[in-house]
């Protein structure tokens, strides 16, 4: 009877010790997955990003809305997607014509911006302007910032779009990155950025960017 109960209970300890190590497994598994599907998202923007840089035209544009979350073993079901947030970066954070700009791209998991998911990078000879917008304070742009923050599942209106402009004025290269949302807000979002922050600054409209009469 004492040997039939501790075979029994070695039964319950094998299935047990199986059953976390499978877990275990799983657990590190769907990270893998998560990482590699956000590496190839961001690999996506940065040759979006890249091809703009590198067109032969003064003036090229393109505009990036990202999805809601990504799918990741199908994606049919809540659990097989994950939601995050998506930063773009300029490092240094302060232009110096005399090296190189760094554009960054990171996604990170929305409960816990910390934690970093994947990262691209290209590196442009080019002033990198960013222009922020906060869906909570629609008419207000900011040109101060050194990098934006995506999040496609912000409540009020997906902040879930970008918009990447490139712009030679008298021989110097401008890279401009226009934080926007799908729902409505990036054709408005670029005419503040033309007649509020260039023209005014410059005193004249940008020829890639005009300020419509």
């Amino acid at each position: 009877m004492l040997g039939f109960t501790l075979s029994k209970l070695n039964l319950l300890i094998l299935v047990t010790a199986t059953f976390a190590m499978v877990a275990f497994f799983m657990i590190g598994i769907t990270d893998f997955v998560i990482s590699i599907s956000a590496q190839q998202t961001l690999d996506t923007y940065a040759e979006k990003a890249a091809n703009v840089i590198t067109s032969e035209s003064l003036c090229f544009r393109t505009e990036v809305t990202i999805p809601k979350h990504i799918s990741y073993f199908g994606g049919v079901s809540a659990a097989s997607r994950f939601f995050y947030l998506m930063f773009i970066a300029r490092l240094p954070a302060d232009y110096d014509p005399e090296y190189l700009t760094s554009v960054v791209f990171a996604i990170s998991d929305s409960t816990d911006p910390t934690k970093l998911r994947a990262a691209s990078r290209i590196d442009v000879n080019a002033e990198v302007i960013f222009y922020d917008w906060n869906p909570s304070e629609m008419n207000i742009i900011d040109d101060s910032v050194s990098s934006i923050k995506l999040d496609p599942q912000s409540a009020l209106m997906p902040k879930d779009s970008f918009i990447i402009i490139k712009e030679v004025l008298e021989g110097h290269t401008f890279l401009h990155i226009i934080a926007c949302s799908s729902g409505g807000t990036c054709p408005s979002n670029v005419q503040d950025v033309a007649c509020n922050k260039i023209k005014s600054v410059r005193g004249k409209e940008s020829a890639c960017l005009p300020c419509p009469e």
